[in-house]
């Protein structure tokens, strides 16, 4: 959109501005009137997309704090053991190598991304 665009059309920039657009001036009003919805529509993508990704990360943040309570206390690796699966196994699965898992499991390393939710997935299916 051009700044003429959004002003006014040159022949009519006397009617800037004013609510309601005079007959000469109507396509220019029409041209800012949609202009201005789409800038609406935009903020209230970003508004969405915001509250959005701050429910995810309050959940995520939750649910990763319940993974570490449970790598801590020892139940993840006894609930891994009791159904049979090695650090390995359950390594691969959340895309992480042995060590990672070793030092999760250990509680030198605390679980942070979206592949400790895959470990939290695995062990609520164990229960």
């Amino acid at each position: 959109m051009t700044e003429t665009q959004l002003r006014g059309c040159p022949t009519h920039p006397r009617y800037f501005g004013l609510k309601r657009p005079t007959r000469e001036c109507w396509d220019c009003w029409l041209v800012r009137e949609r202009y201005l919805q789409e800038e609406l529509d935009e903020a209230k993508a970003a508004y969405r997309f915001a509250c959005q990704t701050a429910v995810d990360h309050c959940s995520g943040t939750a649910a990763l704090g319940r993974l570490n309570r449970m790598l801590a206390s020892g139940e993840a690796r006894r609930l891994r053991q009791a159904s049979g699966l090695s650090a390995a196994q359950v390594a691969r699965h959340c895309g992480v190598t042995h060590a990672t898992m070793a030092r999760w499991e250990s509680g030198q390393v605390r679980a942070r991304d979206k592949r400790a939710l895959e470990l939290l997935q695995l062990l609520d299916g164990l229960r």
